[in-house]
């Protein structure tokens, strides 16, 4: 029990094997100004996996994409994606994505052959819920490599120039913390395969 290699197994399908748009993405680019029709496009290892046509109006976006088909070639699909928005505390309102599927307010939709769902509609998880301690800290790690400019290696780079030293120190204390919760999590495996 609690072999290497043990732990959560990961019985979910995962959310970054699909194309996906999130609402922030979406109005970054702007996608969701009415009347504009945009494409969006995803890529997996720098190849081209998927796009999808978009049409926005003012109460929805209209999303178009072709699939496959071995007799009819490619068979076309469109939805409908609702905007639903909430009330933010201080003023001003924050715009979601209703769900087709369920109608439940997301940030975040994603699409699954003929269907465009959210995360409880496909049954999916981010991948990140299913990385155990060791491989969290190593992800905390790169991100603070890349965050000081420089390629994941597992080594803190130099202050970059213009950031305030506190920033920097803080970074570092952070970085040597995720390393010594990793080489702890290594030492453990090690230590199974001595006995």
């Amino acid at each position: 029990m609690g072999g290497f290699g043990s732990g959560r197994s990961g019985r979910k399908a995962k959310s970054n094997m699909l194309c996906g748009f999130s609402v922030t993405q979406c109005r970054q680019n702007g996608v969701l100004i009415p009347g504009k029709k945009s494409a969006i496009r995803w890529k997996f290892w720098s190849e081209p996996a998927g796009a999808v046509t978009t049409h926005a109006t003012e109460t929805a976006l209209v999303v178009s994409y072709a699939l496959p088909d071995a007799i009819l070639g490619l068979l076309p699909h469109e939805h409908s994606v609702r905007y639903l928005f909430s009330e933010c505390h201080y003023g001003g309102r924050r715009m979601w994505f209703g769900c087709p599927n369920c109608g439940r307010r997301v940030g975040k939709l994603f699409v699954q052959e003929e269907r465009i769902i959210c995360l409880d509609c496909g049954s999916l998880t981010y991948n990140t819920r299913c990385k155990g301690k060791g491989d969290r800290a190593i992800s905390a790690m790169h991100a603070i490599e890349r965050r000081l400019g420089a390629a994941p290696s597992g080594r803190l780079p130099d202050k970059p120039k213009g950031m305030h030293w506190r920033t920097y120190e803080g970074l570092a204390h952070r970085h040597a913390q995720h390393g010594s919760v990793f080489m702890g999590r290594m030492n453990s495996i090690f230590d199974k395969f001595r006995k």
